[in-house]
């Protein structure tokens, strides 16, 4: 329904704003007033401290990626060394001093001047590479003489051969045989018995072999 208040201007009683209204209206204002207080905080207060924080990261990271960096250039270094000292160690381990092999050899075939057992010499020596099954190592092939017709001597020289320290990291070594040949007439004896050595040496069996004595 509405109203209609006919009397003059002057004799009307002024409308007042409800309490009710004015609490509710305050309040709203006040609330703004909060929220936008909380938000100047987080904005101007926390925002301010999470940017010098991520400033003092940035600035940290920057001083660790040249040190990372070279961690990782010592890292691969020390895994570059450690792959040569073991290749190194592999070569020292398989190394074969084929003087003093050769030496061993010729003492066992001088066999102290004693040439009754045997009297023999090598007219050529060869050394390659070889696998014995799945080892690898090195065929040691030597064309030999004994002096005489008695095949018994040959027998004699490979007897002292596997016997001795020269035979130390062989393998393998053919059975003993050989060819009866006339050599020149004014040779005493006029006859030597030719025959095949072969040999297998294995690299780093000798070692094998002295630490099992030890």
């Amino acid at each position: 329904m509405i109203r209609i208040n006919l009397l003059p201007e002057e004799y009307r009683r002024k409308e007042k704003t409800s309490f009710k209204i004015f609490l509710a209206t305050a309040g709203g204002a006040l609330l703004v007033s909060a929220c936008a207080g909380i938000f100047a905080y987080i904005w101007f207060g926390s925002l301010a401290e999470v940017r010098e924080k991520r400033a003092t990261l940035q600035e940290n990271y920057q001083v660790l990626v040249p040190q990372a960096a070279y961690d990782d250039q010592l890292k691969a270094e020390k895994q570059d060394f450690a792959a040569r000292e073991k290749t190194i160690k592999q070569i020292r381990r398989n190394r074969i001093s084929w003087t003093r092999k050769l030496d061993q050899f010729i003492d066992v075939v001088n066999n102290n001047g004693d040439d009754q057992r045997h009297l023999a010499w090598f007219g050529s020596l060869e050394i390659s590479p070889g696998k014995l099954g799945k080892r690898p190592g090195y065929n040691m092939n030597l064309a030999g003489y004994c002096a005489g017709n008695d095949l018994g001597k040959v027998a004699n020289l490979f007897d002292d051969i596997v016997q001795s320290d020269f035979f130390k990291g062989f393998a393998a070594i053919n059975e003993p045989s050989g060819k009866v040949q006339k050599l020149q007439k004014d040779l005493d004896p006029p006859e030597s018995v030719a025959f095949p050595l072969k040999m297998f040496l294995i690299p780093g069996l000798e070692k094998k072999a002295d630490k099992k004595k030890k």
